[in-house]
């Protein structure tokens, strides 16, 4: 295992996400690549969002979510010298398999809230999408076991 990607929503299971995700890069001396994914502005111009034009807009999104992954980076995971962090634009299960084949990535990290919303009945939670698509293996943290009885 060389390359391990961890895909971090910057909600608070992106934590556990990081722990395991640098638990097993020092194990297997892999690089690690933390990915968030922002939703495309431009893809809702039918909107009004801003007085600000979207692709300005945009790219401050992508900005600040940069710098929360280097913080959030150094606060777990020390010296980002072992550790490279990008933003992706897109949805995330399509920007991330599209990330993966590029990266080279042998896993893949993601969280899994646990909390059910009704549009997973219809289309399936991100985790789940990405484990359909992902080119590589996908380890899920931070879900609830739940009981099946």
């Amino acid at each position: 295992m060389k390359t391990i990607v961890a895909a971090v929503d910057l909600s608070e299971t992106s934590r556990e996400v990081l722990r395991w995700a640098r638990l097993l890069a020092e194990r297997f001396e892999a690089r690690l690549k933390i990915v968030h994914v922002l939703p495309d502005l431009k893809s809702y111009t039918g909107f009004y969002l801003t007085a600000k034009p979207v692709d300005a807009l945009q790219r401050e999104l992508e900005i600040e979510s940069e710098e929360k992954l280097l913080w959030l980076g150094r606060e777990l995971l020390g010296d980002p010298k072992f550790y490279d962090v990008t933003v992706l634009i897109g949805t995330p299960p399509q920007a991330l398999a599209k990330y993966l084949k590029s990266a080279a990535a042998d896993l893949l990290i993601v969280g899994c809230h646990g909390h059910p919303k009704p549009e997973h009945k219809l289309f399936g939670s991100t985790a789940e999408r990405l484990l359909k698509t992902s080119p590589c293996p996908v380890m899920t943290v931070g879900q609830e076991l739940l009981s099946h009885a």
